[in-house]
């Protein structure tokens, strides 16, 4: 079978994103499975992405020219920022202008490439992907499985007509947990199916053994409107004092450098230099978070978490917010981790439940290493492989009449 995996989004390429993981072990784990599997991406720069795959995965770059493909005229800019306010009202004139023009200028590629590939099935990453793919002449009768990496207020966005067409369009619309499914319905008449993330299953498990220095670890690209690393700082403010022997890390990459300098300027304004460090990115994933105590995850929300998941499969006790989607589906409060209060009063009352109750971390920590077994590679891959030969299998008849 031949899988086309379409992320048009501009940065796939040296990205450390989710989206980014997700379609590298895809691509990874169909092609051990005896599937060809091509990534198309539509990236200024040539290169290769940041997750690794295998040699035999074709990847296909629509730009790599270093310059923008199309030209956004003026006026279509300013209407777009003045309607910004409108655009939860379904105003989205101005937006889709823009989405239009930026598909136009690779759409030609796109459709040889599909073309020349061939695939059995094709699945874009986001919903702009989509809106290209049901352009393209070559994918008219190629069954399309959407994915959204997020919620489907985020991921969908205000549906106007031409996403409501095209998202019934699709073969199916793939959801990462059962909470997604009403906002899909209300889009779309489309199927619907529950697949979550697959979440490696390190084998390493924290120790639970007295320490003299303790460490709180958040991993997630530093990001101020969504990954709040800021309020994360505050709570540790709050803490810092009461606790002396512990210590807060963060990893991951800032895109552009400004919230990184934002965060050093907050940790230098509370004194914090010795207590709170920016650590960057990190290929050592289970190393980091088995050297940890707690795992802080002040989302405001999420699709999925994978890098949450991840600590809880080493038995880290997990920290997040009550109100932020996907976490609150996935932590159990007093199960498997502590749903805190908005705000950083909120979140540092319930770091320091964990910090003075180590029997606490243990015991929630040990249920959460149980819990994560449920998105094991294997277990999630076979959901996602009956799934696609279902679809391609349904479209053989309309082949053969």
């Amino acid at each position: 079978m031949k899988l086309l995996l379409f992320m048009g989004n501009g940065v796939f390429i040296d990205s450390f994103g989710g989206a980014e993981k997700v379609a590298c072990s895809m691509a990874g784990e169909f092609t051990r499975r005896g599937w060809q599997v091509t990534i198309v991406c539509n990236d200024l720069k040539a290169g290769q992405p940041a997750y690794p795959i295998p040699p035999e995965v074709r990847l296909v770059n629509l730009n790599g020219t270093g310059k923008r493909l199309g030209s956004i005229p003026k006026r279509i800019k300013i209407g777009r920022e003045l309607t910004r306010p409108l655009r939860g009202l379904g105003i989205s004139y101005f937006f889709d202008r823009v989405k239009e023009i930026e598909i136009t200028a690779f759409l030609d590629r796109l459709d040889r490439v599909i073309a020349e590939t061939g695939p059995d099935v094709i699945l874009p990453f986001f919903v702009a992907d989509l809106l290209a793919v049901t352009k393209c002449r070559s994918a008219e009768r190629i069954p399309i499985v959407q994915m959204l990496h997020d919620t489907p207020e985020n991921a969908i966005g205000p549906p106007s007509s031409a996403i409501r067409r095209a998202l019934d369009r699709t073969a199916c619309v793939q959801v990462l947990l059962e909470s997604f499914l009403p906002g899909v319905r209300r889009c779309c008449g489309a199927e619907t199916a529950v697949i979550p993330n697959a979440v490696p299953q390190y084998a390493g498990q924290v120790p639970y053994r007295g320490k003299d220095a303790c460490r709180i670890v958040n991993i997630a690209r530093l990001e101020p409107k969504q990954k709040q690393q800021h309020l994360l700082i505050d709570a540790f403010a709050l803490l810092a004092d009461e606790f002396p022997d512990w210590t807060l890390h963060f990893y991951g990459a800032d895109q552009d450098g400004r919230y990184r300098l934002e965060l050093e300027q907050q940790i230098t304004r509370l004194g914090l230099q010795k207590r709170v460090f920016l650590e960057g990115v990190t290929c050592r994933v289970e190393e980091t978070l088995l050297s940890a105590d707690i795992f802080a995850f002040p989302s405001a929300w999420e699709g999925f978490g994978i890098a949450m998941l991840e600590a809880m499969r080493v038995g880290l006790p997990v920290v997040g917010f009550r109100s932020a989607p996907a976490v609150n589906e996935i932590i159990r409060d007093g199960e498997n981790g502590l749903l805190a209060g908005d705000g950083a009063a909120g979140f540092a009352a319930a770091l320091r439940r964990l910090i003075r109750d180590a029997s606490l971390r243990r015991r929630l920590g040990e249920n959460a290493r149980v819990f994560s077994e449920r998105y094991a590679p294997e277990n999630i891959w076979n959901q996602w492989e009956n799934l696609l030969n279902r679809i391609i299998q349904r479209r053989v008849p309309e082949t053969e009449s």
